[in-house]
Parts: structure tokens; C-alpha cells; sequence
């Protein structure tokens, strides 16, 4: 190889890692979406420690030309004429909002920056692992995950805690709470002004 030959960075450079391990996920404290605190396990995996930028989405767009859904279908924005690099509406911009996480982004486009990245967008239970260990600041976005939202399993003859059922087409989001295990369903057609997005490495 001569010295001038260029060496690609791995694709984990500046990522968290999170070992194998079992983890106490949920929580019997709050809404019925959360109950009941179970244990979980993961494999280990490599998770961004900060939400993708405005900079980065941007690399990305350049590079594929990609449109968000928010981009060609003006439906499925949460706020009219807001999209990813017009995070406030018609006649904003993302001018001093480089470093700032990417929003207006639905489940696809989030998807889709992933694996223009080598990476995946993180199932709830890597999410809230990361999470529990304080590996990033809680309560400022909601972040996509890919896992569909349904209940968290209960013992039988609990169904108490069971939560109504949620349609399909739906994912779980989280970090928009300052609890670990904080959830909600988001149908994966919709984008909005608070919802980001995250990306793992699997070992």
C-alpha cells in the first residue's frame, strides 16, 4: 500500500460499546405502556452517543440525493412545509443548526441514513441498555427504533398491565422522556419537529 493510499476510518470510530449483558428494562412506577419491569439481555453492539447531526443527514443527501418522506409527502409532516433542513417551517433553515440532531426525519429516512452508513437503527432493548448505562443525555428528542411497539410481556394472569394494542405500521420511539424506559408508538409514515434518530453497529 503507498503512502498516499487513503484508509477508510471503521465504521464504529467514535462509537459506545455496549458488552453483552443482562439489564433491568421497564418499569412499574408509570404509565401501563412501561410495566412491568422485566430483565433483558442484548448482545454486544456499538451505539452512536450522540443522535445524527443536521451535518451528517446532510452528507448523506449529498451523496444520494435522497428525499425524506416529509420531502414528497407533504402528509406526512407534523408541522405544514417543515421537512429536515426546514426544521421550523416554510422560510427556516438550518443556518447555526449544523451540529443540532436531524428531526423531521420518518422511519424510512431514518432507516435509510443507517445503511448509507454501514449501521442499523437500534432495537428498543440496545436503546434502553445505553441508556440505563448514561450514555447520552434523556428528554430531548424522541429517537426511532426498530422495534414494532407492542406491549411488554406480562406473567399470565396480569393482564392488568397489558396496554391497548397498538395498529400496525407503528414503531417504538424513546428518549423523549427523562426516564430510560419511557415509550410510545409512532406510526413510521410520520416525521415530527421533536423525533431524531440514532444509530448501533452490531458485533
Amino acid at each position: 500500500m503507498s503512502a498516499t493510499t487513503a484508509v477508510a476510518a471503521p465504521v464504529t470510530t467514535g462509537m459506545a460499546w455496549m458488552g453483552r449483558q443482562r439489564f433491568p428494562m421497564g418499569s412499574d412506577l408509570f404509565g401501563p405502556e412501561e410495566r412491568p419491569a422485566h430483565e433483558a439481555k442484548v448482545a454486544g453492539f456499538w451505539i452512536d452517543p450522540s443522535p445524527v447531526t443536521n451535518a451528517e443527514f446532510a452528507d448523506f443527501v449529498a451523496d444520494t440525493g435522497y428525499l425524506t418522506l416529509a420531502e414528497r409527502e407533504p402528509s406526512a409532516r407534523e408541522h405544514p412545509g417543515a421537512c429536515w433542513h426546514r426544521p421550523a417551517g416554510p422560510g427556516s433553515s438550518l443556518e447555526g443548526l449544523a451540529q443540532h440532531t436531524v428531526v423531521h426525519v420518518a422511519h424510512a429516512d431514518a432507516a435509510a441514513y443507517a445503511c448509507w452508513a454501514g449501521k442499523a437503527l437500534p432495537i428498543e432493548r440496545e436503546w434502553e441498555c445505553a441508556a440505563r448505562a448514561g450514555l447520552f443525555e434523556l428528554g430531548l428528542v424522541w429517537h426511532w427504533t426498530n422495534s414494532p411497539y407492542r406491549p411488554h410481556s406480562v406473567p399470565a394472569g396480569n393482564r392488568a398491565t397489558m396496554p391497548r394494542p397498538i395498529a400496525a405500521g407503528t414503531r417504538v420511539v424513546k428518549g423523549g422522556s427523562h426516564r430510560p424506559s419511557a415509550r410510545r408508538a409512532q406510526p413510521v409514515h410520520t416525521s415530527a419537529g421533536d423525533l431524531g434518530f440514532r444509530c448501533v453497529v452490531h458485533g
